[in-house]
């Protein structure tokens, strides 16, 4: 009887240790068991995920105990650090950045190259579903790309460069854009909460300074 026990203790020794030792193994080397098509060779899979669109793959990475979702991995295309937010953005996955941005904390201003942010990569590639999952996120809408001291360029100003001169050339790219542009000027225009926090609500005379005519119509009452 204590042989068997014994033999017993063993194989759930043997069992702890070889899933441990699988899982350690997954994580270094950033191996997942879920197919993924590679687009770029020599990548870690959490970025073939997000540059796939696979949400069920980039599920798999951020239900592994010590996984960094703000770490970002050796791009296969550029060979330069990159999170594989950056790439759902540009590749216009959605459901990937709703989860990346929605259900675990990552920060979703972060930049890489020339200071672009994942809004203004969504923003340029002209992916509205994005853009706004970003905007609700609370992502920064002037937050500017800057190649040099004196180029610089804010997501909507991308945007406004990505669509067509005229609607008739290309409806569809017009119109996404379009939708872009909205939602970003939209984003500009709304006050911030510290904004909010320091305006009486009952006090007209931020707002009538701003119109000194119509001050001039109250006063003339």
């Amino acid at each position: 009887m204590l042989r068997i026990h014994q033999r017993q203790q063993w194989i759930y020794t043997s069992f702890f240790l070889f899933t441990l030792g699988f899982c350690t193994n997954t994580l270094g080397a950033g191996e997942c068991p879920i197919s993924l098509e590679r687009e770029c060779s020599g990548e870690h899979d959490f970025l073939a995920a997000c540059r796939e669109g696979n949400v069920a793959a980039v599920n798999y990475f951020l239900s592994l105990e010590g996984f960094d979702i703000n770490e970002q991995f050796i791009s296969g295309a550029t060979g330069k650090p990159i999170h594989g937010l950056f790439l759902a953005a540009q590749n216009g996955h959605a459901e990937v950045v709703r989860v990346l941005v929605n259900d675990f904390n990552i920060d979703i201003d972060k930049t890489w190259q020339h200071n672009a942010t994942s809004l203004f990569q969504a923003a340029q590639e002209g992916h509205p579903e994005v853009v706004k999952c970003l905007l609700d996120a609370g992502a920064d809408p002037l937050q500017k790309l800057r190649r040099c001291s004196l180029i610089k360029k804010s997501p909507l100003m991308a945007a406004k460069q990505g669509r067509p001169f005229l609607r008739i050339c290309n409806p569809e790219k017009w119109d996404r854009y379009s939708t872009i542009i909205a939602m970003l000027e939209k984003a500009i225009r709304r006050p911030s909460a510290d904004d909010l926090a320091t305006t009486d609500p009952n006090d007209d005379s931020s707002w009538l300074e701003k119109h000194p005519f119509l001050k001039l119509m109250k006063s003339s009452k």
